[in-house]
């Protein structure tokens, strides 16, 4: 059978797990002959390396498109710290300039202030990125007050304004920083009762608006602004660079940044994706969401080898659920490993047709989405440090059903995380040896099945009922992430013991199905340290996880909680009966999607997605953190350099790894200020020549 290289580096790695190594590959820049995937743990947050061996091999021209997109993504990054949370931005900047500035720092002091910093670069902000919560240093508000005045003395840049005072400035901050019941939660969509999910919320999104403020009010900017009032009236400050007449915007230096070198990457395309360059700069520009629809039909329908995301697209990390955050990803085609999710696109509509849900919301024609597995080059804004593991866009449901959709499972994250992660969960959680067996022999199959199943197949799905007008998110609302996340991860649970698998020579055998249904069970009862204050799940991903699992067990004899030794587990007892229960709710939340049926989502994710069993979740934090399981892991990606010629121009992009988390930010921080010293110098040389 024909197998996925991804696939088969997961079923090796299990050998060399423990040590976060494998053997390096060829143009490789570690040493002694392996390849390092592990870097750090950072509380409890794994900091990972990814590679991109394909990118050696590209041509100059090719190279040098990569090279504009991956300055045009981090040119936008401080964005969404500043969409996090309105002081996030100064108080990384203050971490910064300490942490560059440590001569004469009490050791311990420092250590401390550098850990606080890896998970603010980490998060993008001082509140976890699963769980929404605020994190606090691990020093005193004294110490690090003495530590960023001997910052200071050494010559620190804290960007204060003139006339600001250090102490002043900290003094203010002090309790967004170091106090955790102020401003405890980021995004916060189901509140104490009479409570506002606006006011309850850190998220700068919004400023002295409530809920009950829209009312009446018409965004015409929904995705790419921020409402404030003004004269006590509402006001959306839209994201863009303006010109041609058009007044500048929120963030428009860093927009113009962007668009100048989206237009750069241009010139080194090939003419249709030059043209979806084009438009997104011009969307950059203008803010207009018409041409950032324009631009999505364009590039939805452009397969390209070396790839971007850029711009505001999700919308999770906003209580209303409309606001997207500033996220970039660079990415490059792995053509040898793209046959698993070319072969689901290829069958697009197969299972489309084998959904369990009603016909009226089957679609009859699926244009094949373009799907691949890519390696990650860049991810900056909401995806960096965090990656995802999947991508499939454009969220807009008119777009997936006329135009099609693009999917891509980032390859070299997948392995880094794989290989970086010891197999303590798997031992410690599952409930039996016979579990365990097929884990080992399925490897990272089914993990990969998921994924592809669920950007391939899941997102690009279903269709919206016939009278139904506009987008169903815009009736579901603060509801629709959970729920399309849901629906997708059950469209891959569903079609997981399919015979068309096997038939498509992507599994061996429908045996998979239970290695798939025993790890996501499992997976539902570990998510459960993800909240270790609280009783209730924020992050959409983990909700929709939650509702799939606690549905099946409430209302299927599929699985069983059991009690082994004082330990708990689930266990799929009955995989028929898990596979109906799966069918069951898929079929309800499709039809909750394709009516735009509010009230129907918030009951469903009431009733089973949101809220904890919270002795339970003590049980499982405490055997995680017993066996050093982390909450999620972070990558450090690769970095890509100019190399220039006698004459000053580029020659050659090279690309390396920093192999350190600290090393990448700080890269970031100073990337445009290198770049612009570099040019002045090869500028002089040229003339002196």
């Amino acid at each position: 059978m024909k197998r996925f290289k991804v696939v088969i580096m997961l079923l090796l790695a299990g050998a060399a797990v423990t040590a976060g190594c494998t053997k390096k590959e060829s143009g490789d820049t570690s040493t002694n002959g392996e390849r390092k995937y592990f870097l750090e743990k950072v509380r409890n947050v794994m900091v990972v390396q990814v590679y991109a061996d394909g990118f050696k091999d590209l041509t100059l021209k090719e190279k040098m498109l990569a090279w504009h997109l991956y300055r045009s993504g981090i040119a936008g990054r401080d964005i969404y710290y500043d969409q996090n949370h309105k002081h996030a931005l100064q108080i990384r900047n203050i971490l910064e300039a300490i942490v560059e500035n440590p001569e004469g720092i009490d050791e311990k002091v420092y250590s401390g202030i550098l850990e606080y910093t890896k998970l603010f670069w980490i998060n993008n902000c001082q509140y976890d990125a699963d769980k929404s919560r605020k994190f606090i240093p691990n020093v005193s508000y004294i110490n690090f007050s003495k530590a960023a005045s001997i910052a200071e003395t050494n010559g620190a840049d804290f960007g204060l304004e003139e006339g600001e005072d250090l102490d002043e400035v900290l003094s203010y901050l002090r309790p967004y920083i170091f106090d955790r019941d102020f401003e405890p939660i980021k995004t916060n969509k189901n509140p104490e009762e009479g409570k506002d999910m606006l006011a309850e919320s850190a998220v700068n999104f919004y400023d002295g608006v409530t809920l009950a403020d829209f009312e009446g009010f018409e965004e015409k900017n929904s995705l790419n602004s921020k409402v404030v009032v003004e004269n006590g009236e509402l006001r959306e400050l839209v994201y863009r660079a303006g010109g041609d007449g058009i007044e500048p915007g929120m963030y428009a230096e860093e927009l113009e940044a962007s668009a100048r070198e989206l237009e750069e990457a241009a010139e080194y395309a090939e003419p249709d994706q030059a043209n979806v360059l084009r438009l997104l700069a011009k969307y950059f520009r203008t803010g207009d969401l018409e041409d950032f629809r324009t631009y999505n039909i364009a590039w939805v329908q452009n397969g390209t080898k070396i790839d971007i995301i850029n711009g505001f697209i999700e919308v999770y990390n906003d209580p209303r659920g409309q606001k997207g955050y500033y996220e970039a990803m660079l990415e490059l085609v792995d053509e040898e490993n793209t046959s698993m999710l070319r072969a689901f696109a290829e069958n697009a509509l197969y299972f489309e047709q084998k959904a369990p849900w009603a016909d009226e919301y089957k679609r009859a024609v699926i244009s094949a989405p373009i799907a691949n597995v890519v390696y990650a080059l860049l991810g900056a804004g909401a995806a960096g440090p965090k990656s995802p593991r999947g991508i499939n866009l454009p969220n807009e449901q008119a777009i997936r059903e006329e135009y099609g959709s693009k999917s891509v499972v980032l390859g070299n994250v997948v392995i880094a995380r794989h290989v970086a992660s010891a197999t303590a969960k798997m031992e410690e959680f599952a409930v039996s040896d016979e579990m365990r067996a097929r884990a080992k022999k399925f490897g990272g199959l089914i993990f990969d099945l998921e994924v592809a199943m669920h950007e391939v197949v899941g997102h690009a799905s279903g269709k919206k009922a016939a009278d139904l007008e506009g987008d169903p998110a815009d009736y579901i609302k603060e509801y629709y992430s959970t729920l399309e996340e849901a629906r997708a991860e059950l469209v891959a649970l569903w079609n997981f013991f399919d015979p068309k698998l096997v038939e498509m020579g992507v599994a061996p055998s429908t045996e998979v199905g239970k290695a798939g249904y025993d790890a996501y069970a499992m997976g539902a009862l570990t998510n459960l340290r993800k909240v270790p204050e609280g009783d209730q799940f924020e992050e959409d991903h983990d909700r929709a996880t939650h509702l799939i699992v606690e549905y099946v067990r409430r209302n299927t004899s599929g699985i069983e909680l059991k009690k082994i030794d004082g330990k708990t587990y689930f266990e799929v007892v009955d995989y028929d009966e898990m596979h109906r229960g799966i069918g069951e709710i898929l079929s309800k939340l499709m039809e909750i999607k394709a009516t735009g049926d509010y009230e129907g989502a918030k009951a469903i994710i009431s009733e089973y997605g949101i809220k904890i069993d919270t002795e339970l979740r003590d049980e499982i934090l405490e055997r995680s953190l017993a066996i050093g399981i982390s909450d999620f892991d972070v990558v450090v990606y690769p970095r890509l350099t100019p190399l220039y010629g006698a004459e000053g121009s580029i020659i050659d992009i090279d690309i390396s790894y920093p192999m350190d988390l600290k090393t990448q930010m700080l890269d970031f921080k100073h990337f445009f200020d290198e770049e612009e010293k570099d040019e002045e110098v090869d500028t002089q040389e040229v003339v002196i020549k």
